[in-house]
């Protein structure tokens, strides 16, 4: 009996130390933080629901057939020019390739396995390869000559 009224007493003992639940109102900064968290959970939620929108649009259009590069009346791909060179006189279309070509230097000349070579600027070039619009169409021990519709110039190792 002594023991259960000890056992007793240690519980009320413990049921009168712990603290008690608050009951006070919450407070205004407290209901407009939950007021925005409440807020961008919905908008989480509809930017999922927009996102499964768009993946669907996209499995859908997986199912399209693709065309080629050739079946299209413009190619996309290449880099087409505002004038026709061929409308220009000779002299137009020399002042052309020679503001092609003022930017251009010649830095090495080597032969390869595959033939001989040039560096002009950061590229390195071979025959029939093209930089800035112009063609490389020979590669000698000191110069490199290029052509753009006609039009020869030279570049050469200082």
């Amino acid at each position: 009996v002594v023991f259960g009224i000890g056992a007793l007493g240690v519980w009320f003992m413990i049921k009168k130390a712990t603290p008690a639940k608050a009951a006070t109102p919450p407070s205004q900064e407290q209901a407009q933080l939950e007021n925005a968290i409440a807020q961008l959970n919905s908008m989480q939620t509809e930017m999922n629901s927009q996102m499964d929108s768009v993946v669907g649009r996209f499995y859908q259009s997986s199912s399209i057939g693709q065309i080629s590069v050739d079946e299209l009346k413009k190619n996309p791909f290449k880099r087409e020019m505002g004038f026709d060179m061929s409308e220009m006189d000779d002299a137009q279309r020399q002042d052309r390739v020679m503001r092609l070509s003022s930017g251009l230097q010649l830095w090495s000349v080597t032969t390869t396995p595959r033939g001989m070579c040039c560096m002009v600027n950061d590229k390195v070039l071979y025959i029939g390869d093209t930089i800035n619009e112009l063609t490389v169409k020979s590669i000698d021990e000191k110069t490199v000559v290029l052509e753009k519709d006609g039009i020869i110039t030279k570049l050469k190792m200082e």
